[in-house]
């Protein structure tokens, strides 16, 4: 629900298993509502069994009948708000959920997620309204423009070909705010590290260069994925805040004398490992924080022992979500489909044909986000 300030009350922006004909008509005030107190105290609210309700609520609350609407007796609610240096808190709404499908009490642990959800929802509404502030299309175009050629610039131009790895990168920009990075190399003991990131928000090109140059330099020291994201999530943390950013990230490390992947992941479409010894393939997973969300962040790591010609497919949501005219996605099941009819060719060659076929795929419609794909073969 987003708040309009000068009326003081909500309107549901958008909702789920809500009939259509009440949602055009809702509108709650804020002064009467458990939304407008959860906004104003500025912190997410947990409440397990709605009849018991916290005594710190507002005594005009406890006696509100819409509680007696629910189904379930347990509900969610959390601010959607975030804070610049220097600035108050900009409060644009709340996301409720009540009436959980098993008929379970919500958690401590779903409030965290709705939380961080909030949170990012609260950033993409703001850079939306940015964007409709902008008094002229040329401007936007211009400026997409200029971020485009920038983000260029920041993309390895060629592959890397080590003779123990084969891995090469792509990136189809969506001609409008730059979304997508990644880069890959080689540090002075031998190890290939990888990075990608979907970001979104205005200035992404500055923030990220700046972010390229520190995972290069924290990749040559002793440390691991975890630790390398951390890192760079604490260096670049202001920036990140300043701009108004937002990112998904995954951060990879292999070591061709051993051949150990070690891999962390914030937010990111999870990678898959096709191995075609054996014609298997898994997703790698590894949930961990969220970058760019809190200074102290805290990330996941996992390891994994690759062997020969084993390959890694890593992805930006913008590919597999890419739609055909029908509302079709791309989906991960051709991805997949594709790496294993190519599997004995390049990583190049793999490339090209998922960017043939995504492009054939959505044909005419318009392409909405980045495509990003990045392939490692194991020699």
């Amino acid at each position: 629900m987003i708040l309009d300030e000068h009326k003081k009350n909500f309107t549901i922006a958008a909702s789920f298993g809500i009939p259509k004909h009440l949602v055009s008509e809702m509108k709650i005030t804020a002064a009467k509502s458990i939304s407008g107190f959860v906004i104003q105290k500025g912190e997410p609210l947990l409440v397990e069994y709605i009849n018991g309700l916290s005594e710190s609520l507002p005594q005009k609350l406890k006696r509100t009948s819409d509680r007696h609407a629910y189904k379930s007796s347990s509900f969610l609610s959390a601010p959607l708000m975030f804070q610049l240096p220097n600035e108050q808190n900009k409060r644009l709404g709340v996301i409720n959920l009540t009436d959980r499908a098993s008929g379970a009490a919500f958690s401590e642990r779903d409030l965290k997620v709705l939380s961080v959800l909030a949170q990012l929802s609260a950033i993409s509404i703001s850079n939306s309204r940015l964007v409709k502030k902008h008094d002229h299309v040329d401007r936007v175009v211009k400026e997409a423009g200029i971020s485009l050629a920038l983000q260029n610039r920041l993309l390895p131009v060629s592959g890397l070909n080590t003779g123990d790895i084969d891995l090469n990168g792509r990136c189809l920009s969506a001609q409008r705010a730059v979304g997508d990075f990644y880069d890959y190399f080689r540090v002075d003991s031998g190890k290939v590290c990888a990075v990608s990131a979907n970001v979104s928000g205005y200035n992404v090109t500055g923030v990220m260069g700046k972010a390229k140059k520190i995972i290069r330099s924290l990749s040559n020291q002793n440390l691991n994925p975890a630790q390398v994201l951390a890192e760079t999530n604490r260096r670049i943390y202001s920036e990140f805040l300043q701009a108004e950013l937002v990112s998904s990230m995954i951060y990879m490390s292999y070591e061709p004398q051993n051949r150990i992947l070690s891999f962390t992941n914030s937010g990111h479409p999870h990678p898959i490992l096709y191995r075609p010894s054996d014609d298997s393939y898994q997703t790698l997973n590894c949930e961990g924080g969220m970058f760019g969300i809190a200074r102290d962040t805290l990330f996941n790591h996992r390891k994994i022992e690759l062997k020969n010609c084993d390959i890694i497919l890593l992805y930006s949501d913008g590919l597999a979500d890419a739609m055909n005219i029908c509302g079709s996605r791309f989906g991960e099941e051709r991805l997949l489909e594709i790496v294993k009819i190519h599997s004995s060719q390049s990583s190049s060659h793999i490339l090209n044909q998922i960017f043939q076929s995504v492009t054939a795929h959505i044909e005419n419609s318009a392409q909405m986000d980045d495509m990003t794909a990045l392939i490692l073969k194991i020699a």
